[in-house]
Parts: C-alpha cells; structure tokens; sequence
C-alpha cells in the first residue's frame, strides 16, 4: 500500500522530521516500510501489507499521521469535516433505507446529494490519488476514493436517479449482476446485496453494479458509508474471485463509528470545490452493532515482568495516551480504554497492551539479563508412569501395536455393528453430522481399525489408550481407558484365556494384587467379566457380540479388554514379598481334558483348584484346542501342575502320586482325561 507523505503531513506537522529517520522508526515500531519514491515535492512510501493485517486503523493517511503522532510525539490535527448535526437537517426527509440482514451489516449511513456539477477533479485529489495507485474518474467516485484513503471508510456512489429506496439484505436466490469491473458475475445466494428498490446495485463492501455507476450526466447522488461483517465480506469475494481496495478494508473489521465522519468529509471536501451542492435528504444513520471500547485492566508489576526491565508509570501513561488509549492509575492499577479504532480485534488482552507500550517506548531500552528461573521438583504423574509401563508390557511381551483413533464416533460405523450408545456426548459445533458424538467407550473405533486390516492379517493385536466421555445426566464424566483387542482365527475361548491372562498379568505387575472376575451381563458383550477388586470396578472382558461380527468375513473372534486406568491407579500397590529359590528341583505335569464346547473354563477351573496336594505348589491353564482327533462339539483343555517337595529332590513314587490322585480328582468330578 502507497501512502504521501505531504497527504500525512495535513494531520502532523513532518516539517522538520527527517525522512530516513521517520522510515527507519516506521519500519521498527509498527510496520515494514518496502519501498521510498520521491515525486515532484512529495515522498510516496511504500508499506508491506501482510504488517498491516491487524491493524485496519492504518489503512488510511489519518491513521498513518495518527501513528507517527505517537512515535514523534508530535501534535495531530482534528479531521475537519460536516459534523452529524449538520447532515440531519429536520427540514429535510431521510433517505429511504432498509435493512432486512443485521448480522451481516453492522451499520448503514447514507444521504442524497444534489446539484453536482460533474467533472474533473481538482489537481491536489488526483495527484494524490494517482501517487497512491488509484486512477482517478471524476469528482463524484474520486472524492470518495479521497475519503477512503483519507480516514479508512469505504464508500460508494449510487447515480440517485435510478434509485428511491435502498434495500440491504441476502439473497434467496442466485442473481446475476454486471459489475463496474465489466464483468457478469452470477451471486450466489445467502450473499448481502444492496439493492435500488427492487433491482440488484452492488455487491455489498466489494463492488458497486453497472446499471447505479455515476455517469458524466450525473447531477443528484446517493451516497452510501457502511460498516459490514468482516467474515462475509471475506466469504463473498472469494467465492467471486475479487478483491477491491473496498473488500481488503471490510474484511479486516471496521470501526462502525466511521460511517457517518466519511459522509460529513465527502460533503466537506465537495463544498470546498463545489459550494452549490446541496441536501437532498437528511443523514440516514443506523447502527445495528456498535464497535465498543475495550477496559483492559493490567498491573504496573505485571508489565515490568514481561517487559524484564523497570520503567517509569509516567512512561506507560505517556506512551498509551499518544496512542490515545485512556488511562486510569491507582496503586499500580492502570485501566486502560482501548479506543474503538483498535478495538477491532486487535487489541483484546494484557499482552496487547504490554506490545503497544514496547514498540514505543523501543526494544533498544530493554537491557539483555541473564534468564532467572525457580526450580522446583517436579510432581511425579503417576497415571502417566503407569501409561508408559502398560504400553511397554503390551509390546515387547505380548506383540500389540498402539493406535491412535479420533475421540468422536463414525456413526455409520456404529450403526453396521448394530451399536447405541445412550449415554454419549453430542457436539454443537461438528462440521459433519456423521462425526458428531464423542466417544463413550474406545472400543468402536478400534474394532474398526481391525476392519480395514482384515484381509491383510490372520491376527491382529492393537491397544489404545485414550479418553472417554460419558454423560451422567447433567454431568460429563471423562476418564482414560486402555483398551486392547485380540482378533485372531484360533479357538475363541482360548484367545478368550488369552486376554483374560493378559489382564491377570497387567494389574498384577502394576499393582500385585489378584483380581476378581465377575459375570455380568451386555447385550454387545459375550462372556462379559467384570475385572474387580476390593469393590472397585476396574473394566472388562469380553468377546464381541456375534451380531457385530457379522460386519466380518470368515471365522474370526474379537476379544477385547478394557481398563480404567484411573480406577487401577487409586487401588494402593501390594507390598511385594520375594520367596526363596527352591533348593531342590521339581517337575511339570500337564492334563489334557476333554470336556463340551459348551462348559466354560470357570467351571473347569473351580473343580480343578479344589484339588489339594501337599507336592502341588500351583495350578496354570495352559491352552484349549478343537481341530483333529478332538471329537465333534468336544474341546479339550490343557492345564499344568508344578510338582516340588521343599525338602529333597523328588521321587519317581511320589510325581506317580500326584498323577493318581489328580486323575481320581477328575474323575470324581466327572472330567475325562484326554
């Protein structure tokens, strides 16, 4: 963006500023200076745009001069122009306006002219005009480009004879449209439109229609000055492809208060070379959403901390009022009003302020000081620790591999696996209506995974470890879970034994406490164990549910285990108490039993821990297997005995003993060896 010198120069005096010295501060303390060219008697600066994007303040000369005002400490002059008294005369009616979309246009002010003589431009507008980059037209649409680059409101130019009513609202329907640029642009709907009663004048903040143009027969104008939503603005140019000096200006939030300022300096610059213009109406002005002042309070202590130097309270009132924030102090209190014209997103917290007091005051005054730092010790997570050694046991030991999956469900996926989930979070912002539930349970997600793996894997073994969210009424629980699912082609209830072991080996390594497993009943959960212990619930084991399998192809299970990790971490850890080596050796023996498919290995396991023998120091499930030589609807299951007599080596008699009396024990309880 171009900006004069000798333009600024009407706001501040810059007589005897040095120029070099004025670009180097500019380009230090609020925006990069690309590029100085001299023309005739003026100086034509240069300023990077992407440093201007936060600040729309300093789109204009008046903001510029109201800039170096700060930086040089130099006086800045009042804009002169019609004052909003004067523009709403009661002898006169008001120009027709209606607004019909109020989000989108934040305020509108407009008044007809009349009795322009139309015409070329005084040679001060276009010289400057063309120094900046903008072709002059004639006094009607230069004057208003003037005020644009002069104070930073767009306007625009409406020939009034080919208008009685201005409409402003959002199309329902696509239109087409003919714009000053020569182009047929089609608009689509939902955009904001101005129209002249009931035909389509301009795009609203971007560009004006060819059909309302000023011509060179144009005596009488309507002349619009408006604030517009910087977001649909942005949205509509583009979907349009277009970007004007309008659209860059909008698009950045404008201080409402300059609509009705633009309109006094049009008509004040208007008088000036045209004293016989007249009103035709009186101002319309309507503000839908004011641009308000900003309090920032911040303590004098808390800017030393940042800034790492002291500074005087008379520095930090001097600078924030050159800026021309008002400043309140009190016990190293100050309460800072942000004007309106940096209230534009720009300046929004205590950080804001603390850079606006930097840039002037001059990094060169911050003195380099070694970091001061107060260490501490830090506080040990143990959720965290008991994290990595869950993952650590899973992989190395048990070949899983971790996943990471989205902390929402698929809902199209829930609904193939026959899934309903009553106690989930829906989310108000989701941009897809698939997507909108956050996820109560990892396990959806996971299996999903194994999904779109199948086909290249006869065995899958993954685990995640994530948050869940459960709603509880009114209350939204959330805690982290493990969950790790076993998909494998064996025999179910030994990949069942699997898992269940698993879960058997974690918390036992983790905690060294025996937990308890109890059935309970799911409606998607086969075999479904509730893992326990001194009453607390710490997850689950179980199978996926047939229904949901029928999602898969083939023979295949899915076990699954699910640990609350913060139920596991409040359980206190068991002391553990090492055992002696044994000095003498012992002996392995297994038992293969033959039972139905259809007993459970509980049942197995309760009449087999009931056997008691002063040689047999533990009982272990080894495997389940169904396959040759196993007759139909039968599986057999292979449990270990570890044999050791503490005193001396064992005999042949006695290992002969324990086989007998385990055998008698089976077949007291009707189980059938192998």
């Amino acid at each position: 963006m171009k900006m004069s010198l000798n333009w600024i120069n009407d706001y501040v005096d810059l007589g005897d500023v040095d120029v070099d010295y004025l670009i180097n501060k500019l380009t230090i303390t609020t925006a990069e200076i690309e590029g100085v060219e001299r023309i005739n008697e003026d100086v034509i600066i240069e300023i990077d745009n992407k440093s201007l994007t936060n600040r729309p303040d300093l789109w204009c000369h008046y903001g510029m001069a109201r800039e170096i005002a700060a930086i040089t400490r130099k006086k800045l002059k009042d804009i002169d122009y019609v004052n909003e008294e004067e523009l709403k005369s009661k002898e006169l009616n008001k120009l027709k306006v209606k607004i019909e979309e109020k989000d989108k246009c934040l305020r509108y002010s407009g008044i007809k002219i009349g009795n322009i003589i139309q015409g070329r431009s005084p040679e001060i507008i276009t010289t400057r005009l063309e120094n900046c980059g903008i072709r002059p037209i004639n006094i009607i649409v230069d004057i208003a480009n003037y005020v644009m680059m002069d104070i930073g409101q767009p306007m625009h130019t409406f020939d009034a004879g080919t208008i009685d009513t201005v409409n402003v609202y959002s199309i329902k329907q696509p239109v087409k449209l003919k714009t000053l640029d020569d182009q047929k642009r089609e608009v689509r709907k939902d955009t904001l439109m101005i129209y002249g009663d009931d035909k389509p004048i301009a795009i609203a903040g971007i560009i004006g229609g060819e059909g309302s143009a000023v011509s060179e027969n144009t005596k009488d104008v309507v002349l619009e000055s408006a604030t517009y939503d910087g977001v649909a603005v942005r949205k509509t140019a583009t979907a349009l492809g277009i970007r004007t000096d309008a659209s860059a200006r909008y698009e950045k939030f404008l201080d409402t208060s300059l609509t009705p300022i633009a309109i006094g300096r049009y008509l004040k610059l208007l008088k000036e070379y045209q004293p016989q213009v007249t009103l035709e109406t009186s101002l319309y002005d309507n503000c839908i959403k004011e641009t308000k002042a900003l309090i920032i309070d911040i303590q004098h202590k808390y800017i030393e901390t940042y800034l790492g130097n002291n500074i005087e309270k008379s520095v930090v009132i001097d600078i924030l009022t050159s800026l021309q924030f008002e400043v309140q102090e009190a016990d190293g209190l100050y309460k800072v009003k942000v004007p309106t014209f940096r209230a534009t997103k720009d300046i929004t917290c205590k950080a804001d302020i603390i850079e606006e007091i930097l840039r002037v005051y001059g990094y060169s005054n911050i003195k380099a000081a070694p970091n001061k730092m107060v260490s501490s010790v830090s506080v040990k997570n143990s959720v965290r620790d008991m994290e990595y050694l869950i993952k650590d046991i899973l992989v190395r030991k048990f070949s899983f591999s971790e996943v990471q999956t989205y902390s929402w469900y698929d809902n199209k996926w829930l609904k193939k696996l026959g899934y309903t989930y009553s106690n989930t979070l829906k989310m108000a912002n989701s941009t897809i209506k698939q997507f909108d539930k956050l996820r109560s349970d990892l396990c959806p997600n996971i299996i999903k995974i194994i999904y779109e793996n199948r086909k290249s894997y006869e065995q899958i073994k993954i685990f995640e470890i994530g948050r869940i969210f459960i709603l509880d009424g009114e209350n939204l629980n959330q805690s982290r879970h493990m969950t790790a699912a076993f998909y494998s082609d064996e025999c179910e209830e030994s990949s069942y034994r699997y898992t269940k072991g698993i879960s058997s080996y974690l918390i036992k390594v983790i905690k060294n406490v025996e937990p308890n497993y109890i059935p309970e009943f799911n409606e998607y959960k086969q075999n479904c164990l509730c893992i326990s212990y001194a009453d607390i619930n710490l997850g689950y084991i179980y199978s996926v549910s047939n229904a949901a399998l029928k999602a898969f192809d083939g023979n295949h299970s899915i076990n699954v285990l699910d640990i609350d990790l913060e139920a596991l971490n409040s359980i206190k850890k068991k002391e553990i108490k090492y055992k002696a080596i044994p000095k003498f050796p012992g002996t392995y023996l297994d038992f293969s039993i033959l039972t139905s498919t259809s007993m459970p290995y509980a049942d197995i396991d309760k009449n087999i821990k009931n056997f008691n023998h002063k040689l047999v120091t533990r009982i272990e499930y080894i495997d389940t297997y169904l396959g040759d030589n196993i007759p139909e609807n039968m599986k057999s299951t292979t449990v270990r005995l570890e044999v050791l007599n503490p005193d001396r080596t064992l005999k042949l008699e006695e290992v002969n003993n324990v086989k007998e009396s385990f055998v008698k024990h089976l077949n007291a309880n009707r189980l059938m060896l192998r």
